[in-house]
């Protein structure tokens, strides 16, 4: 099983990918219901 998707941000890809790599962005993109808890988080995305 698979699920593939794709969203279009109007907004510049550099602040998009700024964006989602900023630390705390699992916590950023992840709803106040689901069942997750990141244990540490890394400085940079290229150390995680």
């Amino acid at each position: 099983m698979s699920l593939t998707t794709s969203h279009v941000v109007p907004a510049p890809r550099e602040f998009v990918w700024d964006w989602h790599t900023r630390p705390g962005a699992l916590t950023r993109l992840t709803p106040p219901f689901a069942p997750i808890t990141p244990v540490t988080q890394a400085d940079k995305l290229s150390d995680g």
